[in-house]
């Protein structure tokens, strides 16, 4: 079993990174955008190809013929692997991305059990979907007894299920896949970190800022599609900057086609894709009084509706126009004009106000007695859902103050290419998408949609962290450590519980973990009940050799930004 998931470690780069240069590969480009591209076109090929395979009813094993051509781009392109790794930029970026990528699959062998305020069931229902196109469930297969299949897109299932393929059909397998796909999210974080400023310690302070922020970190483990999807929002907004500051056409239609192929991974891509078709229309809108201009916009939008229509067409092919459409409950969901403008409203208040903890309900901690979980469940709670606290309680002072300076200076074009004003207007457009169809929730929505912009935040205080006064830079370290003490460390003490060994000495089930809240008893018994190993139960290494490893790594990122840091600020010879 370690050889397999060993195997899957290999399978990652050969699936998802490698295939992709044989197609971007003569770009006239800089190494970091062939790098992005190729990313971009790995995953889009394995989604084709794993799609394909169901469709045609085909061995899912077939899949490694995809992994064959990421070794044949690996050799045939060796020399210019050599060179392209050396590049100075590349270089910068992938340091830091391994050493984050090592940190995430590290804390994940730490982890028995998923749990956290009121998060079950989306752990069990996306192992399902990958399962559901490996082994041709039923079309009116129901996930969780309730949502069909159309009510969440399949890319990041079929991608993580083909690698299941190749090493093994079972939970650890797709739960280690899953969080190497979520990785990948930090290379167009730091490459657009690059984009804003040549500092060398910049991208080590955004791996540092990432591995420490509890947002980061619990998407990254927790085995749902969001984080992998940020990876497509971040690149398509870092191909729109380049594209606009460029004036490069097929720079913008790598943008757009990363948004579609973000579609397909998860319908949380949705506010950012419009608010970023909106404002190009707006950017480009004096083209747009020749033909010539709408040809150009047709052709930047065109591979991006491509790819949505491979998932679209299939939908309503298989669930017709209703079942596919109005499947998922932030399409439908519209409870009349009053409710609706009062859930905004409050959605709003909420996901910028914390809660308080004089003000916990029985809802979220659902019974719980253990006064560790019942605070962990209030600080999951924040880091989570409330947008502020998720950027971190002291690093959205810090990026508010950026902001102001930014906005006083008002400078005609930002490093991006785009104003001051331009970038203000999609944020606060983003925001508003990302609210305005969904339900209720007292403790905020920032896990809905919201994650990409937290991401955003964290490059910008990664790029402009000399630019803080000294005293809220002292701020910004020590209001980190305390989320990550809070908002992490605490998480993972509950969430490595391992209550195995009680139920194989014969503790009834329904009497396991009986003190804690009821969705994570549920979480718990579910995956005794079923035999889901996780990842974490798989390696079964020891607690303390894992977080003290975890420990070192974390002091060497800090080293390195530090190092880095004293450089930059030593005067020239």
């Amino acid at each position: 079993m370690a050889a397999s998931l060993i195997l899957e470690l290999v399978l990652f780069p050969a699936t998802l990174i490698l295939p992709g240069f044989l197609f971007v590969r003569r770009l006239r480009a800089s190494p970091l955008e062939q790098l992005l591209a190729a990313v971009v076109a790995s995953c889009l090929g394995a989604y084709l190809l794993a799609f394909g395979l169901y469709l045609l009813r085909l061995p899912a094993a077939w899949f490694g013929l995809w992994a064959g051509a990421g070794v044949a781009a690996a050799l045939l392109e060796r020399r210019h692997w050599r060179a392209f790794a050396g590049e100075g930029g590349v270089r910068a970026c992938l340091g830091p991305w391994a050493v984050v990528t090592i940190w995430e699959v590290g804390v994940l062998a730490l982890i028995h059990h998923y749990s956290g305020t009121a998060w079950a069931g989306d752990w069990i229902e996306h192992f399902y979907r990958a399962m559901f196109f490996l082994n041709h469930w039923p079309l009116d297969f129901r996930f969780l007894d309730y949502y069909p299949l159309p009510a969440r897109p399949p890319l990041a299932n079929l991608v993580v299920g083909g690698m299941m393929a190749l090493t093994g059909k079972d939970y650890a397998h797709f739960q280690l896949g899953n969080t190497l796909f979520n990785t990948l999210a930090f290379l167009p974080a730091v490459a657009l970190v690059r984009h804003l400023t040549k500092s060398r310690a910049a991208p080590w302070l955004l791996a540092l800022l990432w591995m420490l922020n509890p947002m980061m970190l619990e998407n990254a483990t927790f085995a749902w599609t969001k984080q992998s999807t940020a990876f497509f929002v971040l690149t398509g907004l870092w191909f729109l900057l380049r594209g606009r500051t460029t004036g490069a056409a097929w720079r913008e239609g790598l943008g757009f086609l990363a948004f579609g192929t973000g579609a397909v991974c998860h319908y949380s891509t949705g506010p950012y894709l419009v608010a970023a078709a909106l404002l190009y229309l707006v950017l480009v809108r004096r083209q747009l009084r020749q033909p010539a201009g709408w040809w150009r916009v047709a052709g930047v939008a065109a591979g991006g509706v491509a790819v949505i229509a491979t998932w679209a067409a299939w939908a309503v092919w298989r669930y017709g126009v209703h079942g596919a459409a109005l499947s998922n409950s932030t399409v439908t969901y519209f409870p009349g004009v009053v409710t609706w403008v009062r859930d905004l409203f409050a959605n709003v208040w909420c996901t910028l106000v914390p809660q308080s903890p004089w003000q916990l309900d029985n809802w979220i901690i659902f019974g719980s007695t253990d006064p560790v979980a019942i605070a962990r469940d209030y600080y999951f709670g924040l880091y989570q859902s409330n947008f502020l606290w998720a950027i971190g309680s002291g690093a959205w002072v810090a990026v508010a103050w950026l902001a102001v300076a930014a906005w006083r200076r008002r400078p005609a074009a930002g490093a991006a290419g785009w104003s001051v004003r331009a970038a203000t207007a999609w944020v606060v457009l983003v925001f508003g998408l990302s609210i305005v169809a969904t339900p209720f929730e007292d403790w905020g929505v920032a896990h809905g949609c919201l994650q990409p912009l937290v991401m955003l935040a964290l490059v910008w205080l990664a790029a402009r962290m000399p630019a803080l006064p000294p005293l809220l830079r002292r701020v910004l370290v020590l209001t980190t450590a305390v989320d990550f003490l809070l908002g992490s460390v605490l998480h993972q003490v509950i969430q490595h519980r391992d209550y195995r060994p009680a139920w194989l000495a014969g503790e009834p089930l329904l009497r396991l973990a009986a003190d804690e809240n009821l969705n994570m008893r549920n979480n718990i018994r579910y995956k005794l009940a079923h035999g889901m190993d996780f990842f974490g139960d798989r390696l079964d290494a020891p607690a303390v050799l894992v977080a003290g490893l975890l420990a070192l790594l974390l002091l060497l990122v800090a080293v390195k930004w530090w190092q880095a840091r004293a450089a930059e600020a030593a005067p020239a010879a």
